[in-house]
């Protein structure tokens, strides 16, 4: 599905040629449902903690809002630059995580994402999380998700 998408719409092929070249190789791609009052938070991590790869600029992520993700239902935590922090030590609890006391909070930002709209992370190094989803409006948040790699 992601593949398509890819290749149909010019938009998002040209952003993630920009950043990995014009031939991106689909690394891995997930459909994730966040229904109201179900489930709990996607703690920090960073995605190279359930796959290792080299270099951590070698895959972008490209996060796409089926839905309205909103701050009022549980949309995605970003540390502007976070990039540029190298691999973090995780552990393991329920989830993968980063150790506590490694974020600032004073540096995460909500990253609302309207339906339709994209947000495209370098997520084998950009620690990310996501709070519950606490709200029935406007509806769940539903990502479709793909992985890309340089070729």
């Amino acid at each position: 599905m992601f593949q398509r998408l890819l290749a149909e719409n010019h938009r998002i092929h040209g952003v993630v040629a920009s950043i990995l070249g014009d031939a991106p190789i689909l690394f891995q791609e997930m459909a994730l449902v966040k229904p109201s009052f179900v489930g709990t938070e996607k703690p920090w991590h960073q995605d190279n903690a359930y796959f290792s790869v080299t270099p951590l600029d070698a895959i972008l992520g490209v996060w796409i809002a089926l839905d309205d993700a909103g701050v009022e239902n549980g949309c995605m935590h970003v540390i502007p630059g976070g990039h540029e922090m190298g691999s973090l030590r995780h552990h393991h609890t329920s989830d993968c995580e980063i150790l506590p006391g490694r974020i600032d909070s004073g540096q995460v930002r909500p990253v609302p994402v309207p339906a339709g709209g994209a947000l495209f992370l370098r997520v084998a190094a950009a620690p990310d999380a996501a709070e519950p989803q606490p709200t029935t409006p406007p509806g769940p948040a539903i990502p479709l998700s793909g992985e890309m790699e340089r070729d």
